[in-house]
């Protein structure tokens, strides 16, 4: 699947690599009803759970000043209550421990290849945290293991991107010597 597939199937998330004036969602359908509805990404366990060009929820939240100040209270930074990168950055972290890293079978991270802030998260408004499985694929070095590239955005409800991430996920393929007994089937 290109990349270009990828984000028409992915409008919202889609702003968070445009560069468009003031990072503004620009659907290629101009119809497009930017209240889409995402599985949960609880429902993922293992890597063959994950499917390429899928985007899954994570968490829906809002930010208020005295949650900004409280962290820069805690971490450093400014306390004049708006989130900073520094924030967002964590309010993403928990919002993908949250969402399904947890409870996953994982196996570590590849390491965070991209990070993006494009524009200020508002105070008080509906933000909405989401992931897009970019590909993945089986690795012959690791019999068990498969890697996943994943796509982390945090977009407002107009579709402004708030905070961008890519990132490598490894995690147990089903089925495998390494498999804890849940379902799942055995990549070809």
């Amino acid at each position: 699947i290109t990349r270009s597939a990828m984000l028409a199937k992915s409008p919202i998330s889609a702003a968070c690599y445009s560069r468009l004036p003031q990072h503004r969602v620009k659907p290629a359908n101009a119809n497009h009803d930017m209240t889409v509805s995402y599985p949960p990404a609880s429902t993922l366990d293992v890597w063959d759970d994950f499917e390429p060009g899928k985007t899954y929820l994570l968490d829906t939240f809002a930010i208020d000043a005295s949650q900004c100040a409280a962290f820069a209270t805690a971490f450093g930074g400014t306390t004049d209550g708006r989130p900073s990168p520094v924030f967002m950055t964590a309010r993403l972290m928990r919002a993908v421990t949250d969402g399904y890293l947890a409870d996953a079978q994982g196996l570590g991270a590849g390491g965070v290849t991209h990070v993006d802030w494009p524009t200020a998260a508002p105070l008080g408004e509906p933000l909405t945290a989401t992931m897009l499985c970019e590909s993945k694929r089986a690795l012959n070095s690791r019999p068990g293991v498969g890697l996943t590239v994943l796509r982390y955005d945090v977009t407002t409800a107009r579709g402004d991107c708030v905070i961008s991430w890519r990132a490598n996920q490894f995690l147990r393929i089903a089925g495998s010597h390494m498999d804890t007994g849940r379902s799942g089937a055995t990549p070809e």
